[in-house]
């Protein structure tokens, strides 16, 4: 074996490693092409907007585009995106601040992408941008997603029950008061959350949506509670039925 040859090897090992070791950068979305600095400071917390931490007023739709390859991915949580919306409701500049995965990021700025928001003088009564913080959720589950066109049947003031369901086993585990651990208890950030999601007829949780958040790792710590309780599902008739249920929880320091 020649000298040249001895080294083909290790130098394609160590070429394959450093490919793997690549960093990319953050996935950022802007309407008038700006850089990535230039989006970033847009949601610097000297700049002047106005942060909106609690969005469900300010969304007239969003839709959370499904994921299809979830055997690729191996990995769920929420994605966390920083939207900057402008005087005519209009998406102007988007940051994905809480990562996830590569796809499942992409897949979530692409809903954030296609949502539609309200201006800010319908819904905090300023004529300038503001920002809000979106907590975009994936998970796979055991949900059979054929009865959620049965909960969409629904009309607004139409019961969906007459008993409503309610945990079986574990939920002692999952207090609405839960503590901060890890990086987070040094942000000194806290405050109440509220995950709206699905039980079907057979009492799985799953179609999860973060109606009120904040990050940090709150809503996965809350949807992590809610998916390894063991639900009862609700009854209608004296039979099972889906239903859709909202759970708040708080996160506070106790000292």
């Amino acid at each position: 074996m020649t000298s040249g040859k001895r080294y083909v090897f290790p130098l394609v090992l160590i070429l394959i490693i450093l490919m793997g070791c690549v960093v990319t950068g953050p996935l950022f979305y802007s309407a008038d092409n700006l850089s990535i600095d230039a989006v970033e400071s847009m949601f610097d917390v000297d700049s002047a907007v106005n942060e909106l931490k609690y969005f469900d007023a300010c969304i007239t739709k969003m839709n959370i585009l499904p994921v299809t390859n979830w055997s690729e991915i191996r990995k769920e949580g929420v994605v966390g995106i920083s939207a900057l919306i402008d005087k005519q409701g209009n998406l102007e500049a988007a940051l994905v601040m809480q990562s996830v995965h590569p796809i499942l990021d992409e897949i979530a700025m692409q809903t954030v992408r296609q949502a539609s928001f309200r201006s800010p003088e319908c819904t905090i009564n300023i004529d300038t941008s503001y920002v809000m913080q979106l907590m975009i959720p994936y998970y796979e589950d055991d949900f059979d997603l054929s009865e959620l066109s049965t909960l969409y049947d629904y009309a607004y003031d139409e019961e969906m029950y007459d008993v409503a369901p309610e945990p079986v086993v574990g939920w002692e585990d999952a207090p609405l008061k839960v503590e901060y651990t890890g990086y987070s208890s040094m942000t000194r950030v806290e405050g109440d959350i509220k995950i709206t999601f699905c039980i079907d007829s057979k009492g799985h949780p799953g179609q999860f949506y973060v109606s009120k958040g904040f990050g940090y790792g709150a809503e996965d710590q809350a949807i992590k509670s809610i998916r390894k309780t063991k639900w009862k599902p609700a009854t209608k008739d004296g039979k099972p039925v889906p239903c859709i249920v909202s759970i708040p929880f708080g996160f506070y320091y106790w000292y």
